[in-house]
């Protein structure tokens, strides 16, 4: 789903920021290793995706420059699901807002302006 449509949906409290995350990793995933999105479980490791040590940190980049923070590569080792990853990062970003023109999250709170990451 375009990042676009899910900030849309998320302005309008149509999703939390867990679904949106969760739906971007599956999108993202299926697409770079060429799986059906219908068909994967977000509780299944990324290893049983076929997922490579190298596309995990990939993944952390990707996901890095999206969401605007700072995030470690070893992101998915520590958080091993599209469901657990999806849970750490909605709790990261809390109660921020969308900025509309990106559809990334607005820097909105105390602390967590670029220059705090």
């Amino acid at each position: 789903m375009d990042k676009n449509v899910l900030a849309a949906r998320l302005r309008q409290d149509e999703l939390s920021w867990r679904e949106v995350i969760q739906q971007w990793l599956v999108t993202r995933i299926a697409e770079s290793l060429q799986l059906d999105p219908m068909e994967m479980d977000p509780r299944e490791p990324f290893a049983s995706f076929g997922m490579s040590s190298v596309a995990a940190v990939s993944l952390s980049a990707d996901l890095e420059d999206w969401l605007e923070i700072r995030l470690e590569p070893t992101l998915t080792w520590d958080y091993p699901t599209i469901d657990s990853l999806a849970r750490y990062l909605s709790d990261k970003l809390g109660h921020r807002s969308v900025n509309p023109a990106t559809g990334q999250p607005a820097f909105t709170q105390e602390g967590t302006e670029p220059w705090n990451r």
